[in-house]
């Protein structure tokens, strides 16, 4: 098994499906044990740039380094091992309906890792715990609120203690309150187990409480990256037009997301 740490680090990326470019030419770099923001308005290559960072679409041009290693050199079997050690919540949790919070937070550990129904439903809960529902671990998605089912995602996708964790419009959808909780989760998984964390949003609240480090896309490439007060004191007009109080809309769903995506890559 190989074992990764470290910055990731895009290196003339090109991005896109069926060879059409989306974002290129991208050399970007998302510190290690931070929390990075990937932001931009709608339609703008964010998702499609996550895919790819997750292994789930394969570059068009260019290379992604998780640490020391390039996706470039890996074999078939070292890029299902990586993509093993990066935790991933997508738009809508994409919990499975039919299971119980405590058996979607396990199916990683069953279906990825291997182990006995047993043992997975304890570690599940020690995750379900971790993000404050092991209480509610025997409800179904349906008896819980969105905030709820965001959590439950992200307890699913802390399963196998990933070094990388990718959160996909974690707040969308919800209510300030419960998105300020969210984001306070973020922070405390960040710091208390020292996960590099990517988040696409495009929250400005969340922006302003979580984001050492953003990458803001605009026109078919970076915009700016850097600290949020470097970038925020751009003169560049798409990061002017996107840090101003009216341009907050809600983002489009990608066609593309879902549990089910992630899992047809792993075989």
């Amino acid at each position: 098994m190989i074992e990764i740490q470290g910055n990731i680090k895009t290196v003339g990326l090109t991005c896109g499906y069926r060879n059409m470019p989306i974002v290129s030419d991208l050399d970007i770099v998302l510190p290690h044990g931070k929390v990075s923001c990937i932001l931009g308005k709608s339609g703008c290559g964010k998702s499609t740039l996550l895919r790819t960072l997750l292994l789930l679409e394969r570059p068009l041009a260019g290379d992604i380094r998780f640490g020391n290693l390039s996706l470039n050199k890996l074999t078939a079997e070292q890029l299902k091992q990586l993509r093993r050690q990066t935790g991933v919540l997508f738009q809508g949790s994409a919990l499975f309906n039919s299971m119980t919070l405590l058996e979607n937070a396990a199916f990683p550990l069953i279906e990825r890792a291997g182990l006995p129904r047993g043992l997975a439903s304890e570690l599940a809960l020690l995750k379900l715990d971790v993000v404050g529902l092991s209480r509610y671990a025997h409800y179904l998605p349906s008896a819980v609120s969105g905030g709820m089912r965001k959590r439950c995602g992200i307890a699913r996708a802390l399963a196998l203690d990933p070094p990388y964790l990718f959160l996909d419009e974690p707040s969308a959808g919800l209510d300030p309150l419960t998105s300020a909780e969210i984001d306070d989760l973020v922070l405390e998984i960040c710091d208390a187990l020292a996960t590099t964390v990517v988040v696409v949003t495009h929250e400005l609240r969340s922006i302003e409480r979580i984001a050492d480090h953003l990458v803001m896309l605009a026109d078919g490439g970076v915009a700016a990256a850097g600290p949020p007060d470097q970038v925020r004191r751009s003169d560049i007009p798409a990061v002017n037009a996107f840090f101003s109080p009216q341009s907050n809309a809600a983002p489009l769903i990608d066609p593309h997301h879902g549990l089910a995506s992630l899992l047809l890559d792993e075989e």
